[in-house]
């Protein structure tokens, strides 16, 4: 995740539709196996087109918190370690947390994801990754995106403990952004990075996926000094 301080990132309706289906899901709103509303009553719902209703249920498919099942609708999973995970948000003083103690949590944890995702991915988990890809380079909301890509590499490590692990640190690292005002990005540095460590991913070249995002993270926290 590469952000600087900078323009403010501006939520897109998209972003939106996603946080509070997610919340719902979170509180109980939705339970766990429940089919969720269909697309239609979501779009009135919400006031949005069917795109981004579509965007939105996809990613949370991504974060492997719902399933898509053409034909029948969208399933709230079993649940979820990440989403457990979320009440150490409230136990958190943020006022003590800085970029160095996140970052230094992510860059161990993100190397072991990084060494398992090239072990154990899949071609469905390549063409995950492929996709978010494209969708950053395209700089399509690019900060979800972002998020989306580091917890479709851990969905790959095929570890639930690392992936839940990295979702609370998306968590955490989005809202100190949030709360000391550095929103912005720095798409370019992260670009190569994301190709290469998805190239090392699929070549199963483990070592090089930890190599490759054991730089992403180090020039990641450097921005913040």
């Amino acid at each position: 995740m590469d952000r600087r301080p900078g323009a403010i990132v501006s939520k897109t309706k998209c972003d939106l539709v996603t946080e509070q289906l997610l919340g719902e899901i979170v509180n109980g709103t939705f339970q766990m196996g429940e089919q969720l509303p269909p697309e239609n009553a979501l779009c009135e719902r919400f006031g949005v087109s069917r795109i981004t209703i579509r965007e939105s249920l996809k990613r949370l498919g991504t974060m492997g918190i719902v399933t898509i099942e053409q034909g029948r609708g969208t399933f709230v999973n079993r649940a979820n370690l990440g989403l457990l995970m979320k009440p150490m948000l409230q136990m958190i003083e943020f006022d003590d947390l800085d970029i160095e103690t996140i970052y230094d949590a992510r860059l161990y944890v993100e190397e072991g994801i990084c060494r398992l995702a090239a072990v154990n991915r899949t071609e469905e988990d390549l063409e995950t990754l492929h996709r978010l890809l494209e969708e950053m380079e395209r700089k399509d909301h690019v900060v979800v995106t972002d998020s989306l890509f580091h917890i479709a590499l851990a969905t790959a490590s095929k570890n639930p403990l690392l992936k839940a692990t990295i979702m609370t640190l998306e968590d955490i690292s989005n809202a100190c952004v949030e709360r000391h005002n550095l929103q912005g990005r720095s798409l370019e540095s992260a670009a190569a990075d994301h190709r290469a460590i998805v190239a090392a991913v699929e070549a199963r070249d483990a070592d090089r996926a930890a190599e490759v995002m054991r730089r992403h993270t180090l020039g990641a926290k450097a921005l913040f000094r």
